[in-house]
């Protein structure tokens, strides 16, 4: 298996568990996910500023690659809550609005590494906890980890594809 398979399997298998959550909670429905979406915003950029000023020596380098990252989804939810997202201009394959097209493709692209970083960024503070190796930034990574997955969070409730829980894997 190639590792552009490799990484478009992972992501459809983190969506579909997304798509199950969403539609268990109805977080997908409407507005809803939009008002969901930038509360996890929210509390993303509060861990991400504590994770960020506990780091020693201060990364100048990302913070603003982390609020470039953010800034995107939280323009798009906050068109969706304003109601300049249209659902019927979405459709499962396509989407008919450009600046929309642009909203979905960019967090398709960021959704599985952010992810990922979280998931590399908590599993960082865990093994620092249980080997007794806590250091100045161990913190900082669980800030840094919860607000990955945080804004993770945000791009794929907003991404449910119901149809994708019906594929084979």
């Amino acid at each position: 298996m190639k590792l552009q398979e490799l990484i478009k399997q992972t992501d459809e298998e983190v969506l579909a568990q997304y798509t199950k959550l969403s539609r268990k909670l109805k977080l997908d429905e409407g507005k809803r996910k939009y008002y969901i979406g930038l509360a996890l915003q929210f509390f993303s950029l509060v861990n991400i500023c504590i994770g960020i000023q506990q780091l020693s020596p201060k990364n100048i380098i990302l913070d603003p690659l982390i609020i470039i990252t953010m800034c995107v989804d939280e323009m798009y939810n906050l068109k969706g809550i304003l109601g300049s997202i249209k659902e019927e201009e979405i459709s499962e394959n396509r989407v008919i609005n450009e600046e929309v097209e642009f909203y979905k493709n960019y967090n398709r692209k960021i959704r599985l590494p952010l992810f990922a970083a979280g998931v590399g960024f908590i599993g960082k503070y865990v093994y620092d906890v249980f080997s007794n190796n806590l250091d100045e930034n161990s913190h900082a990574y669980l800030q840094i980890g919860i607000a990955s997955i945080s804004q993770a969070s945000s791009i794929y409730i907003k991404d449910t594809y119901p149809k994708l829980l019906n594929k084979k894997p």
